[in-house]
This record gives structure tokens, C-alpha cells and sequence, in this order.
């Protein structure tokens, strides 16, 4: 059995792999949508809106703690989604029967299964990924 160390590396790994898949589907769209930042601001808006439904209630501490910060400049746009709650690692590697799966990790899959999906009908063609 896993240790709650090793599952946390693990969850930090599919996290950060997770953002990156995201992000590269994201550059993918540059050239077929007229805003870049407005899509990016888009798609990241309704990705912390899921993780924040995601999360386990017990008190709502937990819930309420999720914030999302973007950091822009003229050409470049970035954005964090974190909570500080410190049980949040926690919730994350599933220790809650309400998100087994965790929340951040589940909803990054899934938009950017979402978006591999729009790129496909917005181009004709599946993106590059690798």
C-alpha cells in the first residue's frame, strides 16, 4: 500500500501533467479563435467552477478555500488555482467517499478531454499533443 508521501508525488505529478496537456491544447487553439487570453480565461474560469463543485463538503471550509489568480501582462497570461486548507492533499488523493477521485486532478482530465475534442471540430484535426 501506498504511502500517503508516495500518493502525493503521484498526485503532484498528474497535476502538473494534467496543466500541461491542458496548456498545449490550449496553444493549440492560437490562430483559430480571434482572443486568446478571453478563451484561456474561459476555459480556466469553468475548470476552477468544477473543482470547487467537486470538493467534498463537511463544514465547507474546504469548499470556500479554493481561490483562482491570474497574472497578466501584454503577451502572456497565466493562472493558479490552489486552496490552503491544510487537509486539501487530503481530499485530493481520495480519502473522502464524496471525491474518491479527488477534484482537481478528475476535472483536469476532463476539460482537457473537452477541449481535444473542440480543437477536433475547430480544425478538422485532432491537436499535437506530444
Amino acid at each position: 500500500m501506498a504511502t500517503l508521501k508516495e500518493k502525493v508525488g503521484t498526485v503532484d505529478a498528474e497535476i502538473a501533467t494534467g496543466a500541461k496537456l491542458l496548456n498545449k491544447l490550449l496553444d493549440q487553439l492560437e490562430g483559430h479563435v480571434p482572443d486568446m487570453k478571453k478563451a484561456f480565461k474561459f476555459v480556466v474560469v469553468r475548470l476552477f467552477e468544477a473543482v470547487k463543485k467537486a470538493t467534498p463538503v463537511d463544514t465547507g471550509r474546504a469548499k470556500q478555500a479554493w481561490r483562482l489568480d491570474f497574472s497578466e501582462t501584454k503577451d502572456f497570461i497565466s493562472a493558479r488555482i490552489f486552496n490552503g486548507v491544510e487537509y486539501i492533499i487530503w481530499l485530493e488523493v481520495g480519502s473522502s467517499k464524496q471525491a474518491p477521485n479527488g477534484m482537481l486532478r478528475v476535472n483536469l482530465q476532463r476539460f482537457s478531454h473537452e477541449l481535444f475534442q473542440t480543437i477536433v471540430k475547430i480544425t478538422g484535426r485532432a491537436p499535437n499533443v506530444v
